[in-house]
């Protein structure tokens, strides 16, 4: 599986989806918003696929399903999931 994680600089719940995808050996790009990506074409995208513009990060992207995920909590169900 191969993901974006859309995170910023200290962002603690960042860290732990960034652990957690590389505990699980997935394949995943971090994309810093303010540093790779300005944070205004962030939020851009998700009212083009008619999605909800996220309040807070980490957004994970899953280029299997196209499914934006949004946090450690969603990104941990999208795996036990994936298991079943």
């Amino acid at each position: 599986m191969s993901f974006i994680l859309y995170s910023k600089q200290q962002c603690p719940q960042c860290e732990i989806a960034e652990r957690f995808l590389k505990s699980n050996q997935a394949s995943y790009t971090v994309i810093k918003l303010g540093d790779d990506l300005d944070v205004d074409e962030f939020k851009a995208m998700f009212p083009a696929k008619g999605l909800p513009i996220p309040r807070s990060v980490p957004v994970i992207y899953a280029k299997e399903g196209d499914t934006f995920l949004y946090g450690v909590k969603d990104l941990m169900a999208f795996f036990a999931k994936k298991e079943k």
